[in-house]
């Protein structure tokens, strides 16, 4: 994705915006729209069962009988309920997913790819952190526009993810003009593939997927959609029971204003909060967000109920809001701030005292009395919350004077290219004080000491400063931009402390961190004590000389030992 992202930086092609609503067919084309819904419409007419449908317009090469397919092929019809299992869950989403396919003249093939991906499971998150339907890593949903915040993750949204993965997969298809080659780079990155071809092209070997030295994970990828394709074209040979989908779109969209929970809907709707919740999976929370104009997925036939439900619904909502505790912030400030009280926010978040720590979240309700439908809420809450998900963490980093894209990248121990593809930017593109990048961090790299600007004193050498900041002499000359090793008293450098110091206690997530703001009275002991943890945890997290010389404002770093 990045090298996509890069080449395309540097042809000078932007990229369409990925909107989740928008048509997929050349608006500039009306002809071949007209021929697209010409045939989606015999689809329904000659094949009113979607299986039937997608075998008619399967178009990838390839030979049913090669080892590797074959091999995946008595995998599935050994484990008999797997694919109906599989087929089951794609039943709300197939329809849509491939008609997507369609109106792109891509193999519909690819409609059956997340089953390969996510067992068609849009909630499932790998350990890496990717999620939804089609596995998008941050990242890579940074790079296609997908938003993620705490109320909503497009990389789990139907139709915006859908659009993304089909427009990634339409580009490795032109890259490599191979679809199995595309298939393959969707998986383990066109870079993989590119060196692996180019390494057979030097050893003047073929270049096809199935000569190619991939990444094991890589090589029963294609052969086990290549397998799923086999059999659901021949059910019956392969003993293969599938449930019936119909041939007709299974959900539509409606529009909403303002923030709605998903019981409302449901119960708007006349449908389960499951089923709300399976058509919309991009919302992580029990509701949208609270200033959102959505277009939220309904069943088709479910749709007119709701809009004239909710035309004539004149209750009171509860709206929500979503508050991250700042430093010096209490439940009794945060209440009087959102015009609720304490005992609403105590019950709405299960506090059990009212101690709260900065960076954590809470749930405000703006009301200042809570209705007999608030512990059905505070369930759904528990239930839903998505809080601790895996895969590297979002960071808004804020542009410094003399930080350029280079000293970003090293600083946080990722790739130029990187930053350029989550930021939509070119690697020769000026950057501005105060500007805002978004960077997608490794809990390590978030946890890397951030740099430092040091004033250079007598007797200081580019060498002796480098040592006590446990970083290289050569690091400190590619930061700073220095042509060699001289240096002068007074001058400002800055610097990244290396990681050749290891932390006392290295914590899992960057959500175990908190910012502690030193008042009067306290102490390094007081405040250990506070969190559980060791004055000597303490000093090593801040790199403190002098643990017992802390002063009132000073900020610390505490990861506190989870008590129960």
């Amino acid at each position: 994705m990045i090298e996509y992202m890069q080449r395309l930086l540097v042809c000078g092609i932007s990229l369409i915006a990925l909107t989740a609503c928008s048509s997929t067919t050349p608006t500039s084309n009306h002809q071949h729209t007209s021929e697209n819904q010409q045939r989606s419409w015999l689809d329904k007419t000659l094949h009113p069962d979607l299986w039937q449908a997608i075998n008619r317009t399967e178009t990838i090469s390839y030979n049913p009988k090669q080892t590797d397919i074959v091999k995946q092929i008595a995998f599935y019809t050994k484990n008999k309920h797997t694919i109906p299992t599989l087929a089951n869950n794609a039943q709300p989403y197939l329809y849509y997913i491939y008609q997507q396919t369609q109106v792109r003249e891509m193999p519909a093939e690819l409609a059956l790819l997340p089953m390969v991906e996510s067992n068609y499971n849009p909630f499932l998150y790998s350990n890496q952190g990717a999620t939804g339907l089609w596995q998008i890593m941050p990242g890579t949903a940074s790079g296609f526009h997908l938003d993620i915040n705490w109320w909503y993750d497009g990389r789990r949204d139907i139709r915006a993810s859908t659009k993304a993965a089909l427009d990634y997969l339409t580009y490795l298809h032109d890259f490599f003009d191979d679809w199995l080659l595309a298939i393959a780079a969707y998986n383990c990155g066109e870079g993989t593939v590119n060196k692996a071809i180019h390494h057979n092209q030097q050893a003047h070997l073929p270049t096809d997927f199935w000569s190619l030295s991939l990444p094991y994970q890589t090589k029963i990828y294609v052969p086990k959609l290549l397998a799923l394709a086999t059999i659901i074209k021949n059910p019956e040979q392969y003993n293969t029971q599938l449930p019936s989908i119909a041939n007709t779109p299974y959900f539509t969209s409606v529009s909403v204003s303002g923030q709605i929970d998903f019981s409302l809907i449901a119960k708007l709707a006349n449908v389960s909060t499951q089923t709300v919740r399976a058509l919309n999976p991009g919302y992580r929370r029990f509701a949208t967000a609270p200033t959102s104009h959505d277009s939220l997925l309904l069943p088709i036939e479910k749709a007119p109920i709701f809009t004239d439900n909710l035309n004539h619904h004149t209750d009171k909502k509860v709206h929500w809001e979503h508050h991250r505790v700042q430093s010096g912030d209490t439940l009794s400030t945060i209440a009087k701030h959102y015009h609720t009280r304490v005992s609403v926010l105590e019950r709405v978040n299960n506090l059990h005292s009212s101690i709260i720590h900065p960076n954590q979240d809470l749930l405000v309700p703006l009301t200042k009395e809570l209705s007999s439908t608030t512990p059905q809420h505070t369930r759904q809450i528990g239930n839903i919350a998505e809080d601790h998900v895996p895969g590297p963490q979002k960071v808004t980093y804020t542009v410094q004077a003399h930080d350029t894209l280079e000293t970003i990248a090293q600083r946080y121990h990722v790739t130029l290219s990187a930053i350029c593809f989550w930021n939509h930017l070119s690697k020769t593109q000026p950057l501005h004080i105060h500007q805002t990048l978004i960077l997608w961090l490794s809990p390590r790299s978030i946890h890397s000491p951030s740099a430092v600007i040091y004033t250079v004193k007598s007797g200081d050498t580019l060498s002796t400063i480098a040592q006590r900041y446990h970083s290289t002499t050569a690091q400190l000359k590619t930061i700073n931009h220095l042509p060699n090793n001289l240096i002068r008293i007074g001058q400002k450098l800055t610097i990244t402390p290396g990681s050749g110091k290891r932390h006392a206690f290295q914590p899992k997530h960057s959500h175990e961190m908190i910012i502690h703001t030193v008042h009067q009275g306290e102490s390094i002991s007081t405040i250990a004590h506070h969190y559980h943890v060791s004055t000597h945890q303490i000093a090593s997290w801040n790199h403190l000389k002098h643990p017992s010389m802390i002063h009132i404002g000073q900020k610390l770093q505490i990861y506190p030992k989870k008590t129960t």
